[in-house]
């Protein structure tokens, strides 16, 4: 039996193989989990996953984005196909100019007293997870995020 479910990865091991090994009458069978899928351009070694050069995809429990290095982003909700998403992007400097936009967004917005795009609380939930995937990482484990 062979499962390439990328779901697998996202935290449904063992409850999904178990299901399928269950529906194939094959609830003995031995679970080799190798994280590799040589189409979608993942791959792990060392414990450590990557995404085939040129390109970062993330995959989510609704879909996946896919980050390109010339700046392109597309969406592919699940199920449906994949699009573009349309943004004002800029190639200047490092990474886009990102820090640049960041503080030209923040002084604007100063200047003009709409909101910010960010506050405290909504970063302290990126913090979160980002704190979930290094203990995930560590502990070997998925890590559920509460904010």
């Amino acid at each position: 039996m062979i499962s390439r479910s990328g779901s697998t990865l996202r935290g449904h091991f063992p409850a999904e193989v178990d299901a399928l090994a269950q529906a194939l009458g094959q609830e003995d069978a031995v679970r080799i989990i190798i994280p590799f899928f040589l189409e979608g351009g993942r791959y792990t070694i060392n414990d450590v996953h990557y995404v085939r050069e040129g390109e970062f995809l993330i995959d989510g429990n609704g879909g996946s984005i896919r980050l390109y290095t010339d700046g392109k982003i597309t969406i592919q909700p699940l199920g449906q196909p994949e699009r573009e998403h349309e943004y004002k992007h800029e190639k200047r400097n490092f990474s886009g100019d990102c820090c640049y936009f960041t503080q030209r967004h923040f002084i604007e917005h100063l200047i003009d007293g709409k909101p910010f795009e960010t506050n405290g609380p909504e970063y302290l939930k990126t913090l979160a997870v980002q704190d979930a995937v290094y203990t995930s990482a560590e502990e070997k484990i998925p890590i559920e995020v509460k904010y």
